[in-house]
């Protein structure tokens, strides 16, 4: 479970350092207590932010590669200012859930490692 506003807010500020370019785009880290958003631009260079989880990650530490825009308009959909992001996999889609809404985001294969 995590704040929604603050994970939309470091995504904006992650997204600066993407370009829309094919093979950019951001790392959702997730790992206990935190997921971290990361980016790299071969010209602005790199860009990491730690957003607190309200609850413990209850998987295993798992990296995953989104096209910002994507996540940051499905965040804005939900009107709670909580939301729960079950991750499974680093190819897998992941849920965002807030409420009875559920959507889904489509990850991406990065070229920014």
């Amino acid at each position: 479970t995590i704040n929604r506003h603050d994970l939309t807010a470091a995504l904006s500020r992650t997204r600066r350092f993407t370009s829309e370019a094919v093979g950019c785009g951001v790392y959702l880290g997730a790992d206990s207590p935190t997921i971290t958003v990361r980016a790299h631009h071969a010209d602005h260079g790199e860009y990491s932010e730690d957003v607190e989880l309200a609850d413990a990650w209850p998987g295993k530490s798992v990296a995953i590669g989104f096209a910002p825009k994507y996540l940051i308009e499905a965040l804005g959909v939900f009107a709670s200012d909580v939301a729960t992001i079950d991750i499974g996999d680093a190819l897998e889609p992941i849920a965002i859930t807030c409420g009875a809404t559920t959507t889904v985001v489509m990850p991406m294969r990065l070229d920014n490692k």
